[in-house]
Protein backbone atom coordinates (compact mmCIF):
# COMPACT_ATOMS: atom_id res chain seq x y z
CA UNK A 1 0.00 0.00 0.00
CA UNK A 2 1.25 3.64 -0.96
CA UNK A 3 0.05 6.89 -0.15
CA UNK A 4 -0.29 10.23 -1.69
CA UNK A 5 -1.22 13.90 -0.56
CA UNK A 6 -2.72 15.84 -2.70
CA UNK A 7 -3.10 20.06 -2.47
CA UNK A 8 -5.32 21.41 -4.55
CA UNK A 9 -7.17 24.79 -4.62
CA UNK A 10 -10.53 24.77 -4.69
CA UNK A 11 -11.31 28.33 -6.61
CA UNK A 12 -9.01 30.60 -8.65
CA UNK A 13 -6.10 28.87 -10.76
CA UNK A 14 -7.10 25.60 -9.25
CA UNK A 15 -3.15 24.77 -8.52
CA UNK A 16 -2.68 21.13 -7.83
CA UNK A 17 0.65 19.56 -5.96
CA UNK A 18 0.93 15.91 -5.20
CA UNK A 19 3.07 14.60 -2.69
CA UNK A 20 3.96 10.76 -3.35
CA UNK A 21 6.74 8.65 -2.05
CA UNK A 22 10.06 10.37 -1.13
CA UNK A 23 8.39 14.11 -0.77
CA UNK A 24 5.29 12.56 1.78
CA UNK A 25 5.69 14.29 5.42
CA UNK A 26 7.91 12.29 7.40
CA UNK A 27 6.72 10.35 10.52
CA UNK A 28 3.21 11.01 9.40
CA UNK A 29 0.33 13.25 9.87
CA UNK A 30 -1.06 14.64 13.51
CA UNK A 31 -4.76 15.82 12.99
CA UNK A 32 -5.80 16.82 16.41
CA UNK A 33 -9.59 17.45 16.73
CA UNK A 34 -11.35 18.74 19.90
CA UNK A 35 -15.13 18.33 21.15
CA UNK A 36 -16.73 21.75 21.38
CA UNK A 37 -18.47 21.73 24.95
CA UNK A 38 -20.13 23.70 26.23
CA UNK A 39 -21.25 23.50 30.02
CA UNK A 40 -24.22 25.19 32.17
CA UNK A 41 -24.37 25.15 35.86
CA UNK A 42 -27.93 26.11 36.83
CA UNK A 43 -28.83 27.37 40.72
CA UNK A 44 -29.80 24.40 42.34
CA UNK A 45 -28.90 21.74 39.96
CA UNK A 46 -26.38 19.01 40.64
CA UNK A 47 -25.45 18.92 37.16
CA UNK A 48 -24.56 20.94 34.77
CA UNK A 49 -26.35 20.91 31.14
CA UNK A 50 -23.97 20.25 28.55
CA UNK A 51 -24.42 20.93 25.05
CA UNK A 52 -22.00 19.27 22.44
CA UNK A 53 -21.58 21.86 19.77
CA UNK A 54 -19.44 19.68 17.35
CA UNK A 55 -16.05 19.27 16.56
CA UNK A 56 -13.16 21.69 15.73
CA UNK A 57 -9.88 20.80 14.72
CA UNK A 58 -6.91 22.68 15.03
CA UNK A 59 -3.87 23.38 12.18
CA UNK A 60 -1.87 20.76 11.60
CA UNK A 61 1.78 20.47 10.50
CA UNK A 62 3.27 18.32 7.48
CA UNK A 63 6.91 18.36 7.34
CA UNK A 64 9.28 16.41 4.60
CA UNK A 65 12.23 16.79 2.25
CA UNK A 66 12.21 17.64 -1.41
CA UNK A 67 15.56 16.52 -3.48
CA UNK A 68 16.52 16.38 -6.60
CA UNK A 69 18.37 13.29 -6.44
CA UNK A 70 14.80 11.65 -4.98
CA UNK A 71 12.43 13.57 -7.87
CA UNK A 72 15.05 12.68 -11.02
CA UNK A 73 16.09 15.74 -12.42
CA UNK A 74 18.18 18.79 -11.45
CA UNK A 75 15.64 21.63 -10.25
CA UNK A 76 13.01 19.37 -9.75
CA UNK A 77 13.06 20.20 -5.55
CA UNK A 78 13.20 23.64 -6.37
CA UNK A 79 10.08 23.38 -8.46
CA UNK A 80 8.26 21.52 -6.53
CA UNK A 81 8.66 24.22 -3.79
CA UNK A 82 7.63 27.25 -5.98
CA UNK A 83 4.55 25.38 -6.33
CA UNK A 84 3.72 24.78 -2.82
CA UNK A 85 4.42 28.34 -2.07
CA UNK A 86 2.24 29.29 -4.70
CA UNK A 87 -0.60 27.42 -2.83
CA UNK A 88 -0.05 29.91 0.30
CA UNK A 89 0.30 33.06 -1.91
CA UNK A 90 -2.79 32.09 -4.49
CA UNK A 91 -5.23 32.63 -0.83
CA UNK A 92 -7.38 30.20 -2.20
CA UNK A 93 -9.17 27.26 0.08
CA UNK A 94 -7.31 24.37 -0.50
CA UNK A 95 -8.57 20.59 -0.26
CA UNK A 96 -5.54 18.43 1.30
CA UNK A 97 -6.73 14.96 0.39
CA UNK A 98 -4.49 11.51 1.60
CA UNK A 99 -5.69 8.91 -0.37
CA UNK A 100 -4.25 5.34 0.09
CA UNK A 101 -3.65 3.01 -3.15
CA UNK A 102 -3.51 -0.82 -3.12
CA UNK A 103 -2.59 -3.63 -5.68
CA UNK A 104 -6.32 -3.33 -6.68
CA UNK A 105 -6.22 0.79 -7.27
CA UNK A 106 -7.09 3.26 -5.27
CA UNK A 107 -9.17 3.01 -2.25
CA UNK A 108 -12.71 4.17 -2.34
CA UNK A 109 -13.07 7.40 -1.36
CA UNK A 110 -15.28 6.45 1.88
CA UNK A 111 -12.10 4.36 2.94
CA UNK A 112 -9.92 6.81 2.50
CA UNK A 113 -8.37 8.35 6.24
CA UNK A 114 -8.16 11.86 5.63
CA UNK A 115 -10.18 14.65 3.50
CA UNK A 116 -9.53 17.84 4.79
CA UNK A 117 -10.60 21.70 3.31
CA UNK A 118 -8.77 24.55 4.56
CA UNK A 119 -5.94 26.96 3.74
CA UNK A 120 -1.73 26.68 3.87
CA UNK A 121 -1.41 29.24 6.42
CA UNK A 122 2.60 28.82 7.34
CA UNK A 123 5.03 27.65 4.67
CA UNK A 124 8.77 27.40 6.04
CA UNK A 125 11.60 26.28 3.73
CA UNK A 126 14.93 25.09 4.79
CA UNK A 127 17.51 24.94 2.31
CA UNK A 128 20.18 22.46 3.22
CA UNK A 129 21.74 22.86 0.10
CA UNK A 130 21.21 22.93 -3.94
CA UNK A 131 18.69 20.43 -4.69
CA UNK A 132 18.01 19.66 -1.04
CA UNK A 133 15.00 21.49 0.60
CA UNK A 134 13.51 20.89 3.80
CA UNK A 135 9.75 21.95 4.28
CA UNK A 136 7.04 22.69 7.27
CA UNK A 137 3.57 23.76 6.12
CA UNK A 138 0.27 24.55 8.60
CA UNK A 139 -2.10 23.67 7.31
CA UNK A 140 -5.50 25.02 8.93
CA UNK A 141 -8.49 23.30 8.19
CA UNK A 142 -12.19 24.86 7.82
CA UNK A 143 -14.58 21.64 6.80
CA UNK A 144 -13.51 17.75 8.01
CA UNK A 145 -14.30 14.90 6.27
CA UNK A 146 -18.09 14.50 6.25
CA UNK A 147 -18.42 18.01 4.43
CA UNK A 148 -16.00 16.85 2.08
CA UNK A 149 -16.61 13.60 1.15
CA UNK A 150 -20.74 14.53 1.29
CA UNK A 151 -20.13 16.44 -1.92
CA UNK A 152 -17.84 14.43 -3.63
CA UNK A 153 -20.52 11.58 -3.55
CA UNK A 154 -23.27 14.02 -4.88
CA UNK A 155 -20.92 14.96 -7.43
CA UNK A 156 -20.40 11.09 -8.38
CA UNK A 157 -23.99 10.43 -9.09
CA UNK A 158 -24.94 9.75 -12.70
CA UNK A 159 -27.26 13.01 -13.84
CA UNK A 160 -30.46 11.95 -15.14
CA UNK A 161 -30.44 11.52 -18.88
CA UNK A 162 -33.56 13.75 -21.09
CA UNK A 163 -36.27 10.68 -21.17
CA UNK A 164 -35.99 10.44 -17.29
CA UNK A 165 -36.88 14.01 -16.19
CA UNK A 166 -39.09 13.92 -19.06
CA UNK A 167 -40.91 11.37 -17.07
CA UNK A 168 -40.41 12.99 -13.87
CA UNK A 169 -41.77 15.87 -15.38
CA UNK A 170 -45.39 14.34 -16.27
CA UNK A 171 -45.51 12.75 -13.12
CA UNK A 172 -44.79 16.44 -11.50
CA UNK A 173 -47.89 17.72 -13.82
CA UNK A 174 -50.43 14.91 -12.60
CA UNK A 175 -49.80 15.10 -9.49
CA UNK A 176 -50.02 19.27 -9.62
CA UNK A 177 -53.60 18.82 -11.57
CA UNK A 178 -54.79 16.74 -8.93
CA UNK A 179 -53.80 18.88 -5.92
CA UNK A 180 -55.85 21.89 -8.25
CA UNK A 181 -58.92 19.84 -8.11
CA UNK A 182 -58.84 19.06 -4.69
CA UNK A 183 -58.60 23.00 -4.19
CA UNK A 184 -61.66 23.16 -6.09
CA UNK A 185 -63.63 20.88 -4.17
CA UNK A 186 -62.53 22.02 -1.08
CA UNK A 187 -63.04 25.51 -2.24
CA UNK A 188 -66.86 24.45 -2.97
CA UNK A 189 -67.58 23.17 0.28
CA UNK A 190 -66.87 25.97 1.59
CA UNK A 191 -68.41 28.30 -0.20
CA UNK A 192 -71.90 25.63 0.53
CA UNK A 193 -71.51 25.44 3.97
Amino acid sequence: MSSTIVLEELAGRRRRVVLEDSTLPERGLAVESRARIQSTWYPGASRASVQHLGTEERPFTLRGHLRDVWLGTVGSALAAWADLDGLLRGQQPISLTWTETQEGGILPLDQQPLVREGYITMLRPVYDRAGDIRYELEFTPTAADEAVVATAEVLSLPLPDQSLLSAILDVLGGVMDTAQKAVAVNNAAKAIL
